[in-house]
């Protein structure tokens, strides 16, 4: 089974202005999610200060970090970056294990081999010293959360899980919530080779990823479940007929859980002789049932009912923080916008933490996203 451990903690940083050597650097403690930026000096001649308010970005920055890990056997380890600002190279006990130039978007790196049973340290170069750069505060730095992925060698792989929901019947125009419950399909391709068992339950709650210390784990099945409301296993895909549900809308954001088991390969039963197979790992979905109608003449309809867009543009920078903007944080920003009227939002101008969208889902927003605004030129 998986586990997810957060490294945001014990952090140790020294930024390299141009010109400098790298050498007699002065490292100090700092914690995850760091903007290096939000605290440099102003400059009022700043190269393209203008886009930067004046904040002096130019420079590398340097992370390291120690973590003592016990290797297990049949275990595929991997550092996840969530966001970078920017041109990212990664070393672990001095052998280089990849990067990404992009300063947006989250990314993993295959550590196996480079991590050794005992003491590691983790080194992260952060290069902010090519210009142009982009046309709004960009902060610098690794500005998002870290975290060590501990997988078995068979896993399942959240970018390759596709969901598909269907509701069975629409909505009248002015329906009352009694009248939202109804039966709905969803089908779901693991994306992976062998056997999968996909439950669907209530959701337990905002129980996300959490911004924890290096002992802090998050492991699949550790808290007792929801019943299951419908469940289908096989190899390809899966469908399930799920026979009440309430649909998901901005008024109504109502949420489910999708779990993913991954079957040993031989389906053996448990030791104690059950006919249940080995689990061999886990992955946990939200999802939701809505119907979405777009025509010429009468405009939106989600689940039926007539909706208008009221939302607002946003960056990813907040106030003092800069780009160091936690999942919490967001969810302050985005209840705020709530109490305002806004049911939509464009994120702008690139990808967002991961966290993001499913913020967006469980407080009800309907999203504009973007991966990116231009094709030449900056990040």
């Amino acid at each position: 089974m998986r586990t997810i451990l957060s490294l945001n903690q014990n952090w140790q940083f020294a930024l390299q202005r141009p010109g400098k050597e790298k050498e007699g650097l002065l490292f100090t403690q700092v914690t995850l999610p760091h903007d290096w930026m939000i605290s440099s000096p102003f400059d009022r001649n700043m190269k393209q200060g203008e886009a930067q308010g004046f904040f002096d970005r130019w420079g590398t920055g340097w992370y390291r970090r120690a973590l003592r890990l016990e290797k297990k056997p049949e275990t595929v380890y991997r550092l996840r970056f969530d966001g970078v600002y920017e041109n990212s190279r990664v070393t672990v006990n001095g052998t280089y294990v990849g990067g990404r130039k992009y300063g947006y978007s989250m990314f993993t790196l295959d550590v196996t081999e480079a991590l050794a049973d005992g003491e590691n340290e983790i080194l992260v170069e952060v290069d902010n010293t090519t210009a142009p750069v982009d046309r709004w505060y960009t902060g610098a730095g690794i500005y998002r959360s870290v975290y060590l992925e501990c997988l078995p060698e068979r896993h399942l792989e959240r970018e390759e899980v596709r969901v598909e929901t269907r509701l069975e019947t629409g909505l009248k125009n002015g329906a009352e919530e009694k009248a939202s419950r109804q039966a709905a399909l969803l089908t779901v391709n693991p994306g992976c080779e062998g056997r999968v068992r996909a439950l669907l339950r209530e959701t337990r709650g905002n129980a996300g990823a959490e911004d924890a210390g290096e002992k802090t784990e998050r492991t699949p099945g550790a808290a007792t479940p929801p019943p299951v409301l419908a469940q289908a296993e096989g190899e390809g895909v899966l469908a399930l007929c799920v026979p009440d549900v309430q649909a998901w809308s901005d008024r109504n954001p109502k949420l489910y859980e999708l779990t993913l088991q991954l079957l040993a390969e031989d389906a053996a039963g448990e030791k104690d002789g059950s006919d249940a197979p080995d689990i061999t790992d886990e992955l946990t979905i939200p999802v939701g049932f809505r119907s979405v109608e777009v025509t010429a003449d009468r405009g939106l309809f989600i689940n039926g009912e007539p909706v208008k867009l009221k939302g607002v543009c946003v960056h990813q920078d907040i106030s003092c923080f800069g780009t160091a903007v936690t999942k919490e944080l967001w969810r302050e920003r985005l209840l705020s916008l709530k109490e305002i009227g806004c049911n939509a939002i464009r994120l702008a101008h690139h990808l967002y933490l991961p966290e993001m969208l499913e913020l967006c889902d469980e407080l009800g927003f309907y999203v504009y996203e973007e991966a990116f605004d231009k094709w030449t030129g900056g990040a």
